[in-house]
């Protein structure tokens, strides 16, 4: 809001420029753990949240918790070797999680 005032626009354009320009890069190297977690983000919708489960530094931030958003994330952004690194997945008892672990982490 501050920055919308002193340019003479809105703050919702604010918001739209920072969202369009905004590139969260996915962390390099995966984690030998990971923690899966869903979270309600804006206008109700829920999102998807990937930390390192040692450091609890980020490693991904999705815009909904869809499955097949997962799967694709990880799979576009990291070999399967690097994957492979993977030995545990820890989330809560979001059951939908499950099923695409062993394929996304073959070794966790």
């Amino acid at each position: 809001k501050t920055i919308a005032r002193i340019i003479g626009i809105s703050a919702s354009s604010v918001q739209r420029i920072i969202d369009q320009n905004l590139k969260l890069r996915p962390a390099r190297r995966l984690p030998t753990r990971l923690c899966f977690d869903e979270f309600r983000s804006t206008l109700g919708m829920m999102s998807f949240i990937c930390l390192d489960a040692d450091s609890h530094h980020l490693i991904a931030l999705l815009g909904d918790r869809c499955n097949r958003t997962i799967k694709n994330f990880f799979i576009a952004h990291y070999s399967l070797a690097e994957r492979t690194r993977v030995q545990t997945v820890t989330m809560d008892m979001n059951a939908a999680y499950q099923t695409i672990i062993h394929e996304v982490f073959p070794k966790a």
